[in-house]
């Protein structure tokens, strides 16, 4: 018997063993937390030195019992419209609610279905800047087991879901944008992408919303309402699709916001076909070759048909 006959006999067997082993020895199941939070976004609008209380309402959506633990974060926006987050006071942030803060600092046991209120308390400085003021409050759920032997045999999913809180101090505010909308003029496919730039000079936040549209065919691109930060830039990208493989185009931009706001912007654009022009080109450029080599050889043929007949 073969050196290489031995190894795939060798080979198959393991894999007969394997397949005959519980699962449990070569992967571990998995179970994970679900919590749903409400709500996802708390606004108040406060005097300096004032103290505000509202509650974070929590549901256990898992069949498993859950530990829930509690953090606030400091954090900023990113180009393309994420958040970076930063633990509080570890960077500078001019527009920072994160130390004025306080949640629970125990943990909370959830049964499955089970349901809870949490207590979210914002102090406000006496010295605070007029304006928005903002931080990220996040609940995180870790499933419950018997024992920590029964733990091991697991792969754990832990929750985290965020509750924006953006605090307004009362004051002078400045409210004050620029918005700037971007089309490709020239596009050789059907696909045609578009950004919106929203910037945000003033000290408050600003919700926006609004749409971008085509008329010719019709297709409406709806933006949803996000906020834009005092001192930030807020990204919107989207694109139209399947649009004819050539034509002129005019996109529309509506942009408002909740406190009165409103932005029009227009852009034409073209949409050439390049690939397909190439291509017809090219055929015909063929065509072309191919009759006149046949005309070339047929008119030699002639020539040397008179000549033998003289």
């Amino acid at each position: 018997m073969s050196h290489l006959t031995k190894t795939f006999i060798i080979a198959g067997l393991t894999l007969c063993l394997a397949s005959l082993l519980p699962q449990s020895v070569f992967g571990k199941d998995e179970i994970k937390a679900s919590i749903s939070v409400s709500p996802v976004k708390i606004e108040p609008v406060l005097d300096k030195g004032s103290t505000y209380t509202a509650e974070i309402r929590i549901v256990n959506m898992a069949k498993q019992k859950a530990r829930l633990s509690f953090s606030v974060k400091d954090f900023s926006k990113t180009d393309d419209g994420g958040y970076r987050f930063y633990a509080p006071g570890s960077r500078s942030a001019t527009f920072s609610a994160a130390n004025w803060i306080r949640l629970p600092n125990g943990k909370e046991m959830l049964d499955p279905g089970g349901k809870v209120n949490i207590p979210l308390t914002i102090e406000v400085p006496k010295n605070a800047e007029v304006g928005t003021h903002y931080a990220m409050c996040f609940v995180s759920a870790e499933p419950v087991f018997e024992s920590e032997a029964v733990k091991r045999s697991y792969v754990i999913g832990i929750a985290r879901i965020g509750c924006l809180v953006l605090v307004t101090v009362k004051g002078k505010t400045v409210r004050k944008s620029d918005v700037t909308f971007t089309v490709n003029r020239f596009n050789v496919s059907q696909t045609v992408p578009f950004s919106i730039r929203f910037r945000n000079k003033g000290n408050v936040h600003r919700d926006v919303i609004g749409s971008v549209t085509i008329d010719q065919p019709r297709q409406n691109r709806k933006i949803e309402e996000r906020p834009s930060l005092p001192e930030s830039t807020t990204a919107v990208n989207g694109s139209f699709k399947n649009l004819p493989l050539a034509g002129k185009f005019r996109a529309t931009m509506r942009l408002r916001t909740r406190d009165g706001g409103l932005w029009t912007r227009e852009q034409t654009f073209y949409v050439v076909p390049v690939k397909q022009i190439s291509a017809a080109v090219l055929i015909v450029s063929l065509i072309v070759f191919v009759v006149s080599f046949f005309r070339g050889r047929f008119s030699v043929k002639l020539e040397r048909k008179d000549q033998t007949n003289t």
